[in-house]
């Protein structure tokens, strides 16, 4: 770190070693000059201005600035002076300590352009899955409404009738997965989500009754209780949604030998943050196999015929848009647990 004293009359008095082999001038070459001489074109003249504000006034300060060498190389140094008072209490001398920091700055500069670049990377992203799905959207319509005008019963060959199933079959998914596309980016997109305080059981009794036969065909057992945290402070689209996906999700991979059993509870950590815990005794998985993928998009573990694995993808996206984070364990033909944590995020 370079040294520097310098007289209010006089200009440099002192420098040590590490300036000179900062700046390449020796002591002998900078004795009684002020420290103008350092700057060049790219030299920042306002904050030198706020220096030289603090000289006149006596006032420790410090800045960031780039000088030059000897040699007419640019370099960033950091740049903190200290009034100096005699014996009498009056300012005679400046100590000032400086420090080259060119390599941190080049590395900021490079972050903040690569910050940049992501920016504008992801805005041409999401432009182009508006653009995508919207474009989509009409002609896949149009095979919609074809598919379910298209009679199979009325056509006789047998080639034929397998094609048009498979058309059906085929538009059907295309028609599916746009549809979990403009799910995802409604949520990627959102930024003032509203939320507001929900009652948990009010809210997955909404999602019980809107599921009930399939509930009951499967003779899913429903076990909650929501005494320690009943209130949430979150959005109620998306609690629907969280519920829904972890439900139906439970009832798809339920074991084949015994009934679905699904518990539900809450609690508050000591931080005062709301917590939900839900588990069955599923088939479940192989952590050690699944654990960075599970929240991924399309991801399937399992060979259910329904499964497409946009359901825990959706119900991370949508905790996590709101400051939240979800934690699952689960065991090989034991069951799933998921633990939601929820903190409201602040939109400013």
């Amino acid at each position: 770190q370079a040294l520097l004293a310098e007289s209010t009359a006089v200009g440099y008095l002192y420098v040590n070693e590490a300036f000179t082999q900062m700046t390449g001038y020796s002591f002998q070459e900078v004795e009684g000059k002020a420290t103008r001489f350092l700057a060049g074109p790219l030299t920042n003249q306002e904050e030198r201005r706020k220096l030289q504000y603090n000289i006149d006034n006596f006032l420790p300060g410090k800045i960031e600035i780039i000088n030059y060498k000897k040699n007419g190389e640019p370099f960033w140094v950091n740049i903190s002076i200290f009034p100096v008072a005699d014996k009498n209490g009056k300012y005679t001398h400046w100590v000032s300590m400086q420090k080259e920091v060119t390599l941190r700055k080049k590395e900021e500069e490079e972050k903040e352009t690569l910050i940049k670049e992501l920016i504008s990377n992801n805005k041409e992203l999401k432009q182009f899955g508006y653009i995508t799905t919207h474009n989509l959207r009409a002609p896949l319509t149009n095979l919609m409404t074809i598919s379910k005008l298209l009679d199979e019963n009325k056509i006789e060959d047998a080639l034929s009738r397998k094609l048009i199933d498979g058309f059906k079959k085929s538009t059907i998914l295309l028609n599916d997965t746009l549809n979990d596309l403009i799910n995802v980016l409604f949520i990627k997109e959102r930024t003032n989500i509203v939320t507001e305080e929900l009652s948990f059981e009010e809210e997955l009794k909404k999602v019980i009754a809107s599921i009930s036969n399939i509930l009951v065909a499967k003779n899913v057992d429903i076990d909650y209780h929501f005494l320690d945290a009943p209130m949430v402070n979150f959005s109620d689209i998306y609690l629907e949604s969280i519920f829904l996906n972890l439900l139906t999700n439970s009832i798809k991979y339920a074991h084949p030998d015994r009934n679905p059993v699904i518990k539900i509870n809450s609690s508050k950590d000591i931080d005062g943050k709301v917590k939900l815990i839900f588990s069955d005794n599923g088939i479940g998985m192989n952590m050690d196999s699944v654990k960075n993928k599970i929240f991924g998009l399309y991801q399937r573990f399992h060979s259910n015929a329904d499964s497409k694995g946009i359901g825990l993808y959706l119900v991370h996206s949508q905790i996590t848009a709101l400051g939240g984070n979800i934690e699952v364990n689960s065991e090989v033909n034991v069951g799933t647990t998921f633990k939601l944590t929820f903190e409201r995020k602040q939109i400013k």
